[in-house]
């Protein structure tokens, strides 16, 4: 694996891991929780296409960035899904656009972040 897929494929872990400690200790707001999962599946997807010499635009879009890895490696969520966890990438960070993140929300995008980051590293490990 190039280095640069290594560096995002752990920043994208080290998202995710700090995205379910703040679940499971209920440790943050749910709009953080969201932001760190949106953050793994973006890091974790532009990770597979820097291995497959695809290079990534600077969007946060998660379908545009599906869209690109899926001749290789068609994602095991539902583009809702990722449309879903794409909201947060901008709605987390920004004060005047703060998102009506719940519980079920976080929950949901853990699930969902967690899904994608799984299939690229076992992508990655056959490669």
């Amino acid at each position: 694996m190039t280095s640069d897929a290594a560096d995002l494929l752990l920043f994208a872990r080290e998202d995710f891991s700090a995205a379910q400690q703040m679940l499971a200790h209920a440790v943050g707001l749910p709009r953080h929780v969201c932001g760190h999962a949106q953050q793994t599946a973006e890091k974790a997807i532009k990770a597979a296409l820097i291995e497959e010499r695809v290079l990534p635009p600077y969007r946060h879009d998660l379908v545009l960035l599906a869209d690109l890895l899926a001749p290789s490696l068609p994602l095991p969520v539902i583009r809702a899904d990722l449309q879903f966890l794409t909201t947060f990438a901008l709605r987390s960070r920004y004060p005047d656009d703060l998102p009506n993140a719940g519980p079920d929300d976080a929950r949901d995008a853990v699930r969902i972040a967690g899904a994608v980051l799984e299939a690229v590293e076992a992508h990655l490990a056959r490669r």
